[in-house]
């Protein structure tokens, strides 16, 4: 007996199982998704031609062996579906910006402070209520036939077992929830004249979303009543297969999810009152509800980090391996000019996206390696730094339990260490989305959801710890204020202080 997970990336899908004591993958088939299904540059996809494909996933995990429970992850996306559960177009993705504007507006109506205090973030345009106010404004009558919202994950969830809902992930980036809670946000919907039943009351990822139906057993070889975990986006879900719900090796870890951007969040317990509180008050933090045990997962998405090792092998035409290789040979200390490896601009905890990718300190000496180390120390001192504005709001952390690609990056692990000032717990298998969602499902069938912080500590593996070297954290200390002040002169030259343009 095994549970099924589907992954479904922005490039490709993946099918894994695992047994259910929670080792290592027992098996995995990858699907790759054409670019073909996306539309404007990424920011819609057609969700009928991407059934197919997660059709032939299921397909294979099911006649691998008797599934016990199915999970499914997406990137993030919301669905619009009319009165008759139909759907009213393409899923829109992160990526589309149009409702810019509309987030502007609600700033100008409520301040960010009072938004963030209650939701934990404040306005852009990726989130639910700025695109409904866009779409009201732009489609009216796209607007009017919208019944219910859900994300892309809750979409082929609905398809699994004719339930629709949603998970506390989607509900905190509607902008329309309070953080921590569950509970609706009435301000902001009654501000801009929104009903907040669009969006079905949030659940935990780890709660039962409904069965297989007769039909989607029919054609998925499924068996019919199969529980399916309710689960939520793959940035989420990565926080929970890095173990972010409780410590492994220390009782305080925070967990940092290596991809294309780094991102780092640490649980704050409910009864940790004065530290929610201080995290809810601080603009630079991004504060999602818990899936278990309580209060609020505290941090931030940051900017582009391992997209910007692609990005620089691809430029110097060279493998990663072997920038890696000449990097190693080169000492800390001020070698390397600094880079600030934003290419999409900053986010956590900056939230400047005229911030782009800089290098400052170029000399004539500098190498490939120089330019790929000045990349590994920029995005690990910004993660040094969130760390450190954590510290700050009460949240103080002895190790960072690290997942995701460039996680199994013995170098780039060191430099975190040092730039940090703490113990880096590497996964020992780095897939972090696939391993939370077969977590999910393990609590789900232990009927309870409280259950994913003690299955937390039996499910996940970590290999050696990576301790820090005083001298060398030190080095990164200072280097982490020439970053901060060139995020500052960055900052005053795109709004035309020195003579820029924003």
């Amino acid at each position: 007996m095994s549970i099924l997970v589907i992954d479904c990336g922005t490039s490709a899908c993946r099918a894994v199982r695992y047994p259910l004591n929670g080792g290592a993958a027992t098996g995995q088939k990858r699907e790759p998704i054409p670019a073909s299904l996306f539309d404007r540059g990424g920011a819609e996809i057609d969700l009928d031609r991407l059934w197919p494909l997660v059709l032939r996933l299921l397909q294979w995990g099911s006649a691998e062996g008797a599934v016990e429970a199915v999970g499914i992850s997406t990137f993030f996306a919301y669905v619009f579906l009319d009165s008759d559960g139909r759907l009213l177009g393409p899923a829109v993705t992160w990526m589309d910006n149009r409702a810019e504007p509309e987030a502007g507006t609600i700033r100008s109506i409520i301040s960010d402070r009072a938004i963030h205090e209650a939701t934990g973030r404040v306005p852009t345009a990726e989130l639910l209520i700025p695109r409904l106010m866009h779409i009201r404004h732009e489609t009216p009558n796209l607007f009017d036939s919208i019944s219910s919202v859900i994300g892309l994950k809750d979409e082929l969830v609905r398809r699994l077992t004719g339930q629709t809902g949603t998970d506390y992930a989607h509900a905190d980036y509607s902008l329309g929830y309070l953080a921590g809670t569950a509970d609706r946000f009435a301000e902001i919907w009654e501000t801009v004249g929104i009903s907040s039943s669009l969006l079905p009351r949030p659940e935990s990822a780890a709660s039962r979303a409904g069965s297989v139906t007769r039909a989607a057993a029919s054609i998925t070889g499924l068996r019919e009543g199969t529980p399916v975990v309710r689960g939520a986006t793959d940035g989420t879900t990565a926080m929970y297969g890095c173990g972010v719900l409780g410590g492994v090796h220390h009782k305080r870890a925070a967990a940092l999810v290596c991809g294309t951007t780094d991102v780092l969040m640490a649980h704050v317990p409910a009864r940790e009152t004065d530290s929610v509180a201080k995290t809810m008050r601080d603009l630079r933090i991004t504060c999602n509800t818990a899936m278990a045990g309580g209060g609020v997962l505290a941090g931030g998405a940051m900017g582009m980090s391992g997209g910007t090792v692609a990005w620089i092998a691809e430029l110097l035409r060279m493998p990663v391996e072997a920038l890696e290789a000449e990097a190693a040979g080169i000492t800390g200390g001020g070698e390397s000019p600094v880079m600030v490896p934003s290419l999409s601009g900053e986010r956590a905890p900056f939230w400047n996206a005229a911030v782009a990718g800089t290098f400052i300190g170029l000399r004539p000496y500098h190498r490939a390696g120089h330019l790929f180390r000045a990349c590994l120390e920029g995005s690990a001192i910004r993660v040094g730094i969130m760390a450190g504005i954590l510290e700050e709001a009460g949240v103080p952390m002895q190790a960072i339990q690290a997942g995701g690609g460039s996680s199994g990056s013995t170098l780039w692990n060191r430099i975190r260490a040092d730039a940090c000032a703490l113990t880096i717990l590497p996964l020992e298998d780095p897939e972090a989305t696939a391993r939370g969602t077969a977590l999910f499902c393990a609590a789900m069938l232990s009927d309870s959801v409280e259950a994913l912080v003690p299955l937390t500590r039996d499910w996940i593996r970590f290999g050696p710890p990576i301790e820090p070297d005083e001298s060398e954290s030190a080095h990164y200390l200072a280097a982490g204020e020439r970053y901060r002040s060139v995020i500052e002169m960055y900052s005053a030259w795109s709004k035309g202080k020195f003579g820029g343009e924003q």
